[in-house]
């Protein structure tokens, strides 16, 4: 994808894939050509805006999960302390109180 010089002309092709397979589009000399070259210069800067936003979001999700994670095991041993001396234990990811004699 890109300006080439044939011949001492310059040419911009385009080149897209169909079915998995490079198809090269020859866009001319041209105003044609420049606003193809231009169109396909924005895309590929919104490409990378996004991406970026993508990485930032997936940054941000990761230290969402963290800080629920600390929170969750904060709760889990803090239950604990709790309910054990009170006469309960966890079995198969319930609570329950233990029989008394």
């Amino acid at each position: 994808m890109g300006w080439e010089t044939i011949n001492g002309r310059h040419y911009f092709y385009e080149t897209t894939y169909i079915d998995c397979e490079r198809v090269r589009h020859c866009r001319g000399q041209g105003k044609q050509a420049e606003d193809a070259a231009a169109r396909v210069h924005q895309e590929k800067q919104e490409r990378t805006t996004d991406l970026a936003r993508v990485r930032a979001l997936q940054i941000y999700d990761q230290r969402v999960d963290h800080m629920v994670a600390t929170f969750a095991s904060i709760v889990r041993q803090s239950l604990q302390q709790t309910l054990n001396p009170a006469g309960y234990y966890y079995l198969r990811g319930q609570w329950r109180k233990r029989r008394s004699k």
